[in-house]
């Protein structure tokens, strides 16, 4: 199954935020590896963005969402995608 991730960052000022970059960088690295996540888009004032996942359950791309170190800082909203 494909999935239209849309997130937000709840208060992207935060100084412990932008320390967490090069991991957040690293983590999306090896979900591409993977073929997990096929693509990241961010917005030009990097409030957000999009990313399309790919998984077998909507609890699989939540379980891969939570393992970026910046999860704690955004919120998601999941659409599933018509292959």
């Amino acid at each position: 199954m494909r999935f239209m991730v849309r997130f937000t960052h709840r208060d992207p000022g935060r100084e412990e935020v932008a320390s967490l970059i090069p991991a957040e960088r690293a983590r999306v690295a090896e979900l591409r590896s993977a073929g997990t996540l096929e693509a990241l888009y961010l917005a030009a004032d990097r409030s957000g963005g999009w990313i399309v996942m790919q998984g077998p359950s909507l609890e699989w791309i939540e379980e891969a969402l939570a393992t970026l170190p910046l999860y704690p800082y955004l919120d998601f909203e999941l659409t599933a995608l018509q292959d």
